[in-house]
């Protein structure tokens, strides 16, 4: 199996990934393993949802999103507010 060299990683970061891999009782490299493997998986998450913004991503994973009739219905809806004296 090859092997990685991480250079300058941000202290902060560094703190994070010792705390997990204590809190779950498992050695560094197996930590960052696992840490590493969640992050491909998100990325591969964030690109299946059509690559938003991860905010973005993140919103409309947790509100849900419009099909374009919804959306057009909304803007409409708002238009007709906008009438209204």
């Amino acid at each position: 199996m090859p092997d990685f060299l991480l250079r300058n990683i941000d202290e902060r970061l560094a703190i994070r990934i010792k705390e997990y891999a204590r809190e779950k009782e498992r050695p560094l490299n197996e930590a960052l393993l696992t840490l590493l493997a969640r992050g491909l998986e998100a990325e591969a998450t964030h690109a299946a949802m059509g690559g938003t913004r991860a905010i973005e991503g993140e919103m409309r994973t947790l509100g849900g999103s419009w099909s374009g009739d919804e959306a057009s219905a909304f803007q409409e809806a708002l238009r007709a507010l906008e009438r209204i004296p």
